[in-house]
């Protein structure tokens, strides 16, 4: 008891802060000095944070929760990133594609960052592992002056794409984090952020860019996705045209041929005939149809196309 009144005794202990935080914590905690007082002592402006303290198992953890200065931007729909160099990224289960544009879309660099058995991992190392390489990102994308970075909109995924999301190997979850830990990033370093459908984007930068940039399938994906959130249309080039009205259509004319000698009105010659009018009509149809067709007919090995049909 204390001058009558009763107090709770204080107890000092440690902490442990994980080093991804580290620089958040202390300097949320200890504030920051804005000026002196008339007695020449420092005047400290502290930001308003809780703490929570949680017994699990006969150990102690303390949660601190404090809001985020963000000064990036999230860019809606009809915005597009104005800095000269944007990044697009495209997130894997084994690595992180980034590749640069200018923003009349041209291609400027890329580099992947590798995740190796990410998902052998507990989560929070696989938290610490995502943290770590956000960091290496956010230090390339500095020192290579980007301004925003483009990423695919989870609202899309499982849509059209590759056969990337039903082999990935983790949890959604993590996909989620990997994701959001970059917004975060980038909103948390002045960086402007627009997410677009990633449909069809891994097909066409193999098409498009891989042979023209010697890149792989990964970056052509994340530069694909780049050049659609500064609101490219991906035209198809002659090539890929010719392809489809030539090899495609002839592999297509051989199997529904087939089809009609066995008398048998499948589903999936339906399916055939419809892309052979589409193809016949090309110039009638939205691009995302025919890169579907691309999609659904050939792949790419070794620089080779081959076809899945």
């Amino acid at each position: 008891r204390t001058n009558g009144k009763t107090k709770s005794p204080r107890i000092k202990v440690p902490i442990m802060i994980p080093y991804r935080f580290y620089h958040q914590i202390t300097n949320v905690v200890m504030g920051k000095q804005i000026g002196v007082n008339p007695k020449g002592k420092p005047i400290i402006e502290h930001q308003k944070y809780s703490v929570e303290i949680i017994r699990k198992q006969n150990e102690f953890y303390v949660n601190i929760t404090f809001d985020e200065t963000e000064i990036g931007r999230v860019l809606d729909f009809k915005e597009t990133p104005q800095s000269d160099v944007i990044a697009g990224i495209d997130v894997n289960p084994d690595r992180i594609a980034v590749s640069l544009c200018t923003k009349q879309g041209n291609f400027k660099g890329s580099k992947i960052f590798y995740l190796h058995n990410l998902n052998t991992f507990s989560t929070n190392k696989r938290t610490t592992v995502i943290g770590q390489i956000v960091q290496q990102i956010k230090k390339w994308l500095i020192e290579n002056n980007v301004g925003g970075i483009v990423l695919e909109d989870l609202k899309f995924q499982q849509s059209h794409d590759t056969d990337k999301y039903s082999n990935r190997k983790f949890h959604q979850f993590t996909y989620k984090k990997m994701l959001n830990s970059l917004i975060r990033m980038a909103l948390r370093n002045g960086f402007s952020v627009k997410t677009v459908n990633p449909s069809y984007t891994s097909v066409i930068g193999k098409l498009k860019y891989s042979k023209k940039f010697g890149i792989s399938v990964h970056e052509t994906a994340a530069f694909t996705i780049a050049r659609r959130g500064l609101g490219f249309q991906e035209r198809l080039p002659k090539e890929v045209v010719l392809l489809l009205k030539n090899k495609i259509t002839t592999k297509l004319r051989i199997l529904v041929a087939s089809m009609e000698e066995s008398e048998k009105d499948t589903n999936t010659k339906k399916v055939y005939k419809k892309w052979l009018q589409t193809i016949k009509t090309w110039k009638n149809h939205h691009n995302w149809k025919l890169w579907s067709i691309l999609h659904k007919t050939v792949y790419m090995s070794n620089q080779q196309l081959l076809f899945k049909i």
